[in-house]
């Protein structure tokens, strides 16, 4: 009997060490994280542990930071980001320059993945249109 295994809900491209050294904002070195989509109340750490992301250490114009490269199932990729000096909890999410636009057609299935509720986002991109969620 093949033992099939569901195909993962999100997968991890890890960054280089010559992408981390050079930093976020180096865009000829790799995809810039872009735009900010939302920020959610789940804290890095939790991520890491429920669904074996590896948060990797970089930098930006504002601190040294976490960072998750990660893709959902449909292929659609987003950035998981913590500022070190950040006071408040969560983590920010942003997708691609130029991907804010589209970025409700998605939002479900990276909610979904992330298995956060919207109770769980502080903070959204003021130009995503709401979704329809159950019950709100």
């Amino acid at each position: 009997m093949d033992d099939l295994q569901p195909e993962p809900v999100l997968t991890q491209i890890l960054l280089t060490d010559e992408q981390l050294e050079a930093g976020l904002d180096d865009k000829m070195n790799w995809p810039s994280p872009g735009e900010n989509l939302m920020m959610l109340s789940v804290e890095p750490e939790d991520l890491a542990s429920r669904f074996r992301i590896k948060f990797q250490e970089s930098w930006d114009d504002l601190d040294y930071l976490k960072v998750a490269r990660l893709q959902t199932r449909s292929g659609k990729q987003f950035t998981l980001v913590r500022h070190r000096g950040t006071p408040a909890p969560g983590v920010l999410v942003t997708v691609g320059t130029g991907e804010l636009a589209a970025a409700s057609d998605f939002e479900r299935e990276l909610m979904e993945a992330l298995e956060v509720t919207p109770e769980q986002v502080v903070w959204r991109a003021p130009t995503v249109n709401p979704w329809p969620w159950p019950g709100t």
